[in-house]
Parts: structure tokens; sequence; C-alpha cells
């Protein structure tokens, strides 16, 4: 197909004002500061707690602090000069090339689990909030160190129905009505676990109200 002369042709010139590439903004920040290599080093997404900013950071994470950090984990970070506090998003992330990074300076305890989040995210979209305002209240009142570890619970154990016993229960369902009486101090469990093995058994018991 010929050119038409007479069409004005495309112009794939730098507009006035510079030839330089602007790039796209992105959903988070950069903190930069320091010069410092990343490599391979330990890299995370933080939220800072600041109502005015709405948006996150990358930061380094210290090798003493590596182990202590996990989507959640409460921080507190440099930011304009200041330290803030924040909640890690986003672990082992990777960083655009050639940036400087500032390094967490603490770990302040464990935050919300990493599900809410996306829930905060979208919540805040929902309802035209800010992430920081739902974390804040998803997070613990005081600093959680760790959590406490969950308790080994040992199964009571099953009583066993004597042969005595046994033969009092069989006894007793083999009757269209009957009345077994214990003692006091006797415990009735054992009657039933007997009970119970003989057919269905339907249990009445007093309660202390």
């Amino acid at each position: 197909m010929a050119a038409d002369p007479d069409q004005p042709s495309l112009s794939f010139d730098p507009p006035d004002g510079g030839g330089s590439n602007a790039s796209a903004p992105t959903p988070h920040d950069l903190a930069s500061v320091e010069t410092v290599e990343v490599g391979d080093q330990h890299v995370v997404r933080v939220r800072p707690d600041e109502p005015a900013i709405d948006k996150t950071f990358d930061y380094l994470v210290p090798p003493s602090m590596s182990d202590q950090i996990r989507v959640g984990t409460m921080v507190r970070i440099p930011l304009h000069g200041r330290r803030v506090g924040g909640w890690v998003v986003e672990d082992r992330v990777v960083p655009p090339l050639g940036v400087t990074l500032q390094s967490i300076t603490k770990v302040s305890g464990w935050g919300p689990p990493p599900e809410l989040f996306d829930l905060a995210d979208w919540a805040s979209w929902r309802w035209a909030g800010r992430p920081a305002a739902l974390l804040r209240t998803a997070s613990p009142a005081s600093i959680v160190r760790g959590l406490p570890r969950s308790p080994v619970r040992t199964p009571p154990p099953q009583p066993v129905a004597t042969d005595e016993v046994h033969d009092l229960a069989k006894e007793a369902l083999a009757c269209p009505v009957a009345t077994v009486r214990l003692a006091p101090a006797v415990d009735p469990y054992p009657l039933l676990l007997a009970a119970a093995a003989l057919g269905p058994i339907l249990v009445a018991a007093p309660v202390a109200s």
C-alpha cells in the first residue's frame, strides 16, 4: 500500500521539554538515604502507621532481625527524619535496581494475620478510608513479643467398666424397667459406658444451677 503524501506523518521524537523518559508512578515508594548494595539481603515492604501517608516503602532487614520478620510484623522505621511504626505487608520483595534503602530500626512485635492485609486494602477502597486505620484496629493494644505455646492436653483416661458393673448394666437393660442404685461417691460413668456398649441409651442428669 502506498503512503498518502497528504496525510501528516507521525512524529516519534520526544516531546518538548527534554528527551528523558519519565517512569510511571508505582504503588510504593523507596526509603532512600544511605547507599546500600541490596544484593541478596532481606528486603520487606512496609506500610507506615501514618494517616496522611497512603503508600508503602521498601526497607532492609538487619540480619539480627531477619528471623523475627513475617507478613504482619509490627516494626519501627525511619521516615522523613522521624521514626514511625508500621506493618510488614510483603516479605522478601525485590526492589528496583540501583536503589538505596534504609534499614528497619526495631521489631515491635506481632501484628494482624497476613490475610487481613488484603481485607484492609479492600475495605479502605470500599468505604474510602485508609488501610492504616483498619490495621491499627486489627493490631493488639499492647506489644506482643511472641505467641504462647499451645498447652499439650492429655486426654482423660477412659474408665473401664468392671465385670461386676457390666453385669449390673446387662441385667438392668434386660428388664423393661429397672433402677440401679449407686453409692454417692461412686462414679456412674462406668455404668453408662457399659450400658452404651449394649445399645443406645439416653442419659438425663441434674445440673447445679
